[in-house]
């Protein structure tokens, strides 16, 4: 039998629960399928794993094919690395493994305005500059200039992607936006 993860985290950043999925296979049938997280283990070295959730059985060119999932709850962990062990089982005992490795980044960036100094007034061209930070790292930096006072849009849509990610500069022309305010 083959076990397979089909969830594209491998290697990401996730910042709080989620849900692994994928197949397992057998040209019989698959008895169980079930996940190990972290190494976990019994008092005598065992692994522990805890069943995934079979959600479709078919039978695909000869063999079971079974689609499962897992939802990995994060609110008793640290942030750092999660490693999940899949593991399927066929009737006559043969294991199949596949794993997937992810981080838990729970902290939230910080994000500081160097220039333009906070409450000054510009004319004409004016370059805002910051830095970004986080535990792990930073992904994009966004800025959304606004000149209406509204609160900027959940969306980033409208949001300027920064080019840089830790330490970032935008010129932008004043004349062309009424009274803009950053985010």
């Amino acid at each position: 039998g083959a076990t397979e993860i089909t969830s594209n985290f491998q290697g990401s950043y996730l910042n709080g629960d989620f849900t692994v999925f994928g197949t397992a296979a057998d040209g019989i049938q698959v008895a169980s399928v079930d996940v190990n997280l972290n190494d976990e283990t019994d008092g005598l070295g065992n692994p522990i794993y805890t069943p995934a959730t079979i959600t479709s059985t078919q039978q695909i060119g000869g063999n079971e094919v079974v689609e499962w999932n897992f939802a990995v709850d994060t609110s008793a962990m640290t942030d750092g690395g999660i490693q999940l062990r899949v593991r399927s089982l066929d009737l006559g005992g043969k294991t199949a493994f596949s794993d997937l490795q992810v981080v838990l980044d729970t902290d939230l960036p910080v994000v500081e305005y160097i220039l333009p100094i906070a409450d000054s007034t510009a004319n004409g061209n004016v370059t805002i500059s910051g830095t970004a930070s986080d535990t792990n790292r930073v992904e994009n930096v966004y800025v959304y200039i606004d000149a209406d006072g509204v609160a900027p849009p959940a969306d980033l849509a409208s949001w300027t992607l920064l080019p840089q990610q830790y330490s970032w500069n935008l010129t932008f022309n004043t004349r062309l936006e009424s009274g803009p305010i950053l985010y």
